[in-house]
């Protein structure tokens, strides 16, 4: 299984188990915990909610972060970074760029306009 290092272990368990005409504890794991990932999503979906000014969302389908306003602290900086999603980084220097249609599904946001009719909203806005 794709992302499930531990589903090895679990079936030499489930069949000691079995062997052992043991029934499988409750508590046993059938599927694999992703923590560390729902965790990450939990916490951009807050940063995100909470400091939604921080967030350029641009016509050409990214995302830019206000990142030194977002994270004051270099550690909690590298943090976030390492807690997003696979895709969702355009671009990680000095400036963070999301990819948004990666960004929003993985913290369950709903995408926000067309990047077309954005495009032509920044256009009338001008």
């Amino acid at each position: 299984m794709r992302n499930d290092y531990l589903y090895a272990a679990r079936k030499i368990f489930e069949e000691y188990y079995r062997e052992c005409k043991i029934d499988l504890p409750e508590w046993f794991p059938k599927k694999p915990f992703n923590d560390y990932e729902e965790r990450g999503k939990r916490w951009w979906q807050e940063k995100y909610k909470h400091h939604k000014e921080l967030f350029q969302i641009r016509p050409d389908g990214t995302i830019y972060v206000e990142i030194n306003e977002l994270f004051k602290d270099p550690k909690e900086k590298d943090f976030a970074l390492n807690m997003l999603g696979p895709g969702c980084i355009n671009e990680s220097s000095h400036i963070l760029i999301l990819n948004e249609k990666e960004f929003f599904e993985y913290i369950g946001e709903k995408k926000k306009l067309n990047p077309v009719i954005r495009l032509i909203k920044g256009l009338v806005k001008s």
